[in-house]
């Protein structure tokens, strides 16, 4: 099922893992609050893009590789801290 199909039933990236063999495994929860979510993936390491987003007031809660390819997912705001 695509990950949008589950944003609209409230359910949010908790966790993503990837294998070297390009493969990889999206954890979701509901119930969990955010506000906005979402995610980057790129063929290499997106560390202006990261910067760019944490001025903007996004966290990072999940990061990945799978195979030569990087999985960021980030939040505007977060209730559980």
């Amino acid at each position: 099922m695509e990950l949008w199909s589950r944003w609209e039933k409230n359910y949010y990236i908790s966790a993503i893992a990837g294998a070297n063999n390009g493969s990889s495994l999206v954890v979701m929860s509901k119930g969990t609050q955010y506000l906005q979510q979402s995610y980057k993936v790129s063929d290499s390491f997106p560390f202006k893009w990261i910067n760019k987003k944490w001025r903007e007031g996004f966290y990072v809660t999940a990061m990945a590789t799978a195979g030569s390819r990087w999985a960021i997912v980030y939040v505007a705001w977060c209730s559980i801290f």
